[in-house]
């Protein structure tokens, strides 16, 4: 894992070192400078540039940067070359105007070749001044290196202390997120062995036919592993291991700090100033990697109270009665109203949805500016987004149904018309036929007739015998046979036939 403090010490050490490669830039320019006025004071004093000037000239001492062609004087302008190195030494910081001086002092008793180290007390006395003046330009130099040594050392150790905390949180997120899976496979299972006690169920009403209904056994809701509490406890517990990390890394700089009196309050006031900036980056750490852990955590149980409704609606109207049976275990009420239809079971179970994720919401994060920042907002609104999406399915599905049910029904309704047509016609043919025949004799000489008729696919004969009302007629007519009967027609004239038909 990249410690982010190795980026800070960078950047703090850079202008540093700039400031570093500035000083010896500067000191070598100088010593340059210098060189080239040495040689031409020795130059001077051995009168190769300058020429000879009065005694008093001789015995007053010779000032830097006089002119080169009249008398030394102490109290003269300035000359080009000195106005040069003026504009060089204002570019130097505070600390080097000392050096520049002291340069100066150095320089002032060795432009006195001339007099032949005639005074040689003020050039010791000069050397004395520029002991002292070198001694506290050192002694302010030291402490300042000491002080911005401490200063990077403070802040590597608050960034060493600031990775070990990140990676502390690191491990117990990590831990959070194990957790949140374990969580959906225990869920998963227990819904799947509540469809399974749904499906016998409805076997064990199919198989009795009876409406009774089998209790169901439903585990109360699991506490979830990543709320506003758990993320505190995680910030909280990375700050503890980056101060117990500077306890120990920072002792040392301490002890030097309560020595350094002037410099200690600055100096405490800055790395507490630091470690408020890494406690601010411990806690935007931990918040940003528990607001992504609980909205997987969150998208899970939306997926898990999505489930009943896209396994169908039978399903639903479980979970909605699940939900109010739990409503009325809660409140103490008793709802006798039942929901008939799918739409309205519907309706029953994305309520009961919604009031279950709100109350997950509320258990996890029961502050309102940390669940606007978490994003709870957006999750509520994908519920019903998918809630919306599943309702509008659902109509979509009842519609098809429903338009099937219609050509259903009206393909049924002509082929029972033509079931009802051929029973009709097999009635027609099983029905006895509407034609009847019928043939009766009379047997001549004799009062015998003789009748046969077929009806109804049968044929009856019957046989009577008819007294001769006509027999006196007959008898004139001299139509009688041997028997006194009527002899009737010979031939077939004896022969009656009927016919008859039923229309």
């Amino acid at each position: 894992m990249r410690q982010p403090g190795l980026l800070l010490l960078q950047q703090q050490q850079q202008p540093q070192q700039q400031q570093q490669q500035q000083r010896l830039f500067n000191s070598a320019r100088l010593l340059l400078g210098l060189c080239c006025l040495l040689f031409l004071t020795a130059a001077a004093a051995e009168g190769l540039l300058l020429p000879n000037s009065s005694s008093n000239s001789s015995s007053s001492s010779s000032h830097l940067g006089g002119s080169l062609w009249g008398p030394v004087s102490r109290y003269r302008a300035p000359s080009a070359g000195s106005l040069q190195q003026q504009q060089q030494l204002q570019q130097l910081q505070q600390q080097q105007l000392h050096l520049g001086s002291r340069t100066l002092s150095f320089v002032s008793p060795l432009g006195a070749f001339r007099g032949l180290f005639g005074k040689k007390k003020s050039a010791d006395g000069s050397s004395k001044e520029d002991d002292s003046s070198s001694s506290s330009s050192s002694s302010s130099g030291s402490s300042s290196s000491s002080s911005s040594d401490s200063s990077s050392t403070d802040s590597a150790a608050i960034d060493a202390a600031v990775g070990a905390a990140l990676e502390f949180a690191a491990e117990q997120l990590s831990a959070l997120r194990k957790e949140v899976h374990s969580l959906l496979l225990q869920q998963l299972q227990q819904q799947q062995k509540l469809q399974q006690q749904l499906q016998q169920q409805q076997q064990q009403q199919q198989s009795s036919k009876s409406t009774k209904q089998i209790p169901i056994d439903i585990s109360p809701p699991q506490r979830l592993p990543v709320t506003e509490m758990a993320a505190a406890a995680v910030a909280a517990a990375a700050k503890k291991k980056l101060h117990a990390v500077l306890s120990k890394t920072t002792a040392a700089a301490a002890a030097k700090q309560q020595q350094q009196q002037p410099a200690a309050a600055a100096a405490a006031a800055a790395a507490a100033e630091r470690v408020r900036r890494a406690e601010g980056q411990i806690d935007a750490y931990v918040d940003g990697e528990a607001k992504g852990i609980f909205q997987q955590q969150m998208q899970q149980q939306i997926l898990l109270l999505l489930q009943p409704f896209v396994s169908g609606t039978a399903a639903a109207a479980a979970a909605a009665a699940a939900a109010a049976a739990a409503g009325e275990r809660k409140g103490g009420r008793n709802n006798n109203n039942q929901v008939g239809t799918p739409e309205q079971q519907l309706e029953v179970a994305a309520a009961a949805a919604l009031q279950q994720f709100n109350d997950l919401l509320l258990r996890c994060i029961p502050s309102a500016a940390v669940r606007e920042r978490w994003g709870c907002a957006a999750l509520q609104q994908l519920l019903q987004q998918q809630l919306l999406l599943h309702a509008r399915n659902l109509r979509i599905h009842r519609s098809e149904q429903q338009q099937q049910a219609e050509t259903l029904l009206r393909v049924v309704q002509q082929q029972q018309g033509l079931l009802q047509q051929l029973q009709q016609q097999l009635q027609q043919q099983q029905q006895p036929r509407p034609f009847a025949m019928g043939a009766a004799y009379r047997v001549p000489d004799t009062n015998l007739q003789v009748a046969a008729a077929a009806r109804q696919g049968r044929l009856q004969l019957n046989i009577t015998c008819v007294p001769d009302d006509a027999a006196a007629a007959a008898a004139a007519a001299a139509v009688l046979g041997q028997q006194a009967f009527v002899k009737g027609i010979e031939g077939l004239g004896n022969l009656g036939i009927s016919c008859s038909f039923s229309i």
